[in-house]
């Protein structure tokens, strides 16, 4: 049971880091820039899950 919540935490970790690099990279300021930032969150949230 201790292995499911590191390994949670740390992907919850990865998953906010990916957050705000998509953030802070401008990909939320526009509708265009919004599903590119979509799909790269997406395939992102794939690989930290794997």
């Amino acid at each position: 049971m201790k292995h499911a919540i590191t390994y949670g935490f740390y992907m919850a970790l990865a998953g906010a880091f990916l957050v705000l690099a998509l953030y802070f990279g401008g990909l939320h300021d526009s509708a265009e820039k919004m599903n590119l930032g979509q799909t790269i969150g997406m395939i992102g949230g794939i690989a930290i899950s794997v």
